[in-house]
């Protein structure tokens, strides 16, 4: 796909506002498990994307805006040239499989 950043559709996804526009109610919504973002242009993912944030430290009605990621069990961003990562990634407490491989 080319992509140069995550996409804001993606970000947003979760927020009431992308939900009442898809016609999604809110109890049908899982957690993210896997994002595959393999094979793109990627050379920075923005903090905004995993932020450093310790959600035992935030409400319930607080941590969906925060990250849509938080739920991740996989991050497949193998094939982009990234330099660094957020340091957020760490927050990622379900986190099994992380393939960064660059070609």
């Amino acid at each position: 796909m080319d992509l140069k950043s995550i996409p804001q559709e993606v970000l947003n996804m979760y927020e009431a506002e992308s939900m009442a526009d898809s016609d999604i109610p809110w109890h049908e919504t899982v957690d993210l498990s896997r994002l595959i973002a393999a094979d793109n242009l990627l050379e920075e993912i923005l903090d905004e994307v995993f932020p450093d944030i310790d959600v035992r430290s935030l409400s319930i009605s607080d941590i969906a805006p925060k990250s849509p990621f938080l739920g991740l069990e996989l991050l497949d961003l193998h094939g982009n040239s990234l330099q660094s990562l957020p340091i957020g990634i760490r927050r990622l407490e379900r986190l099994t499989c992380l393939n960064l491989v660059r070609y």
